[in-house]
This record gives C-alpha cells, sequence and structure tokens, in this order.
C-alpha cells in the first residue's frame, strides 16, 4: 500500500496542506488554553476538532495536522492533572479525530491516494507557553529535548500518523535534536518547519542556510519547510533553503495579520498567499498551506489554481 505523505513527495505533484487549526476553532468558539493550546479542546470540545479537520479536506487538503502542537506529557500533567497513559491516551484521541474525518471525507469523497495525517509537534518554546517559538531565545539541555519530546514522538506514531510533523522551530539546536531523535525512533516519515526572523535567520538567530545543510543528513526527515511567517517572507527564504538542500520543501505562512497587544492588526507585511503561490512553486515547494489566522476558503481558492494534483 502506498505511504500516502511520502507518496506524494515522489511523485512531486504540488499538493495541498491544512490551514491554521487552533485559530479557526477559536473563530468557532472554542477557548484556547494558554498552556495547552487546541489540544485542551481533544477533551472539551472533540467534535469541533473534527468539523475543521473535515472543512480542511473538503476544501481541498491532502495532509491535515493533529491538535497536538502544544501537547506534551509535561502540560497535560501540570494543567490536566493526567498520568502518563492517560496523556498518550489523549495524544491517540487526536489522531483518532482526525482518522474520523479522513473517513466521513472519503465516503463523500473516494480518491485513490487517502489524505494523510500528520501529527503536529510544537517546539519546546511552545511549551513554554509564552510566545518562546517566535523568539527562539531559550536555552535548553540536550537531555531535557530528548525527554521532552521523545514521548510525544513515540505517542503520535504508535496512534498511527503517516508523519510527524515539526512545526515553529526557532533554533538549530533543537532541530538538530529532533532530526537525531526521528533517525532513533525510525520515524517512517517527517517534516521540519522553521520559524523565522528574516529571510536568512531563524527566529533565535541561527543561520536558515547553515541548518537546513545540517540537516541533509537526517534519513527521517523527509521535508524541510516554514511556517508561521509573512507571506512576503516566504520567497527569499526558500531561495536560501534551495541554495543549501535538495530534500523537498513545504510552506504553511501564516494571514500576514501580525499579533499586537493581544488582537490581530493587519500588517504592512501582508500579502496574497495566491498571488505569491505559483513563485513558490517555481522555487520547489511542493506543499502549500497555512498557519495562524488563515482559513479552509484558501484551500479551495488554490484549488482553483489548477496547480496542485489530487
Amino acid at each position: 500500500m502506498s505511504h500516502p505523505f511520502l507518496e506524494r513527495l515522489t511523485r512531486k505533484r504540488p499538493f495541498l496542506l491544512d490551514t491554521g487549526l487552533s485559530t479557526e476553532l477559536e473563530r468557532r468558539g472554542a477557548t484556547l488554553d494558554p498552556r495547552l493550546w487546541s489540544s485542551r479542546l481533544l477533551l472539551d470540545a472533540p467534535e469541533l476538532i473534527v468539523s475543521v479537520h473535515l472543512d480542511n479536506l473538503s476544501a481541498g487538503a491532502q495532509v491535515i495536522t493533529t491538535a497536538t502542537y502544544q501537547a506534551s506529557f509535561e502540560g497535560f500533567a501540570e494543567v490536566l492533572g493526567l498520568s502518563r497513559n492517560a496523556s498518550r491516551d489523549l495524544m491517540a484521541r487526536s489522531v483518532e479525530l482526525a482518522r474520523q474525518a479522513v473517513r466521513l471525507h472519503l465516503e463523500r469523497t473516494p480518491v485513490s491516494l487517502p489524505p494523510a495525517i500528520a501529527g503536529s509537534l510544537g517546539p519546546y518554546g511552545a511549551f513554554l507557553a509564552d510566545g518562546s517559538e517566535f523568539r527562539g531565545d531559550y536555552v535548553v539541555d540536550p537531555v531535557v529535548l530528548r525527554d521532552h519530546h521523545a514521548p510525544r514522538i513515540e505517542a503520535l506514531l504508535d496512534a498511527g500518523v503517516d508523519v510527524i510533523a515539526f512545526e515553529t522551530l526557532p533554533r538549530r539546536d533543537e532541530a538538530l535534536v529532533v532530526a537525531e531523535l526521528l533517525d532513533q525512533l525510525a520515524c517512517p516519515a517527517a517534516w521540519i518547519s522553521f520559524s523565522t526572523r528574516s529571510s536568512q535567520e531563524l527566529a533565535g538567530g541561527d543561520s536558515l542556510e547553515q541548518t537546513a545543510r545540517d540537516l541533509c543528513g537526517a534519513r527521517h526527515v523527509s521535508a524541510i519547510g516554514l511556517n508561521c511567517c509573512p507571506p512576503s517572507r516566504v520567497s527569499p527564504a526558500l531561495e536560501v533553503l534551495r541554495s543549501a538542500t535538495s530534500q523537498p520543501l513545504l510552506v504553511k505562512p501564516n494571514s500576514g495579520e501580525e499579533w499586537v497587544d493581544g488582537v490581530w492588526s493587519a500588517s504592512s507585511e501582508a500579502e496574497s498567499i495566491p498571488a505569491l503561490v505559483e513563485d513558490w512553486l517555481k522555487r520547489g515547494v511542493l506543499g502549500v498551506g497555512g498557519c495562524c489566522r488563515t482559513r479552509p476558503e484558501l484551500l479551495r481558492i488554490l484549488s482553483r489554481t489548477g496547480l496542485f494534483g489530487t
């Protein structure tokens, strides 16, 4: 049987990732937990998570991400009082909710290659729940990073995700620890996407080019990319990535809005993703989706361009 994510990379035909899960849940009335973000809704509103997954699939998403970006064993214990076994069960629930949405979608729209389920994992900075993933100003012992990330990866792999998606990584050292863990755990497929401060630098100040070069030898990192950056930053950053690696590239920019004083506001950098996407594809991008404040309607617009496979 074809692997639903790796097969898409092998085909080398552009495909659609999903859009911003947490901010869409918030738009629909959910309250996001500051410590756990959307993963709290695995307990409080699982049906809402399924509905957002299904809307993304109906709009054209060929890969959907689980509601686990800010999920961790430490966070579940501290906020919800869950045991490790209960925490594993909650991580597994995120995969079952995504699988449920895929089943419902395929009943309506049969396809030869089913959508892939990506287990979303944020950096250690996301666990800190203070915006550190957008600054990268934390320094953590590699042993602590391994102890934090390894059980999360294992829980999602055991639950049957098709691909592990490490998103918004702001630091080179953490990316290398993650890549090492993915190799040690023989992860079938994974991608790493970065949080950046410019087209040249990760959010923590490390060189984007050097970090990409360092990941070239990671056997279980199937693709690398960018997420939660302004759309206008994507093209110049892709130029940097493509000069450093031949790995498949994925992008999930945000809407271009900025989080200022607790509210989203328009940015002078804001540009339309549909207006830029053809340039991204020319620069070698295979997977395109959206991060914060992007909505499923974006995928409908991109689907109508005829640039993406099914």
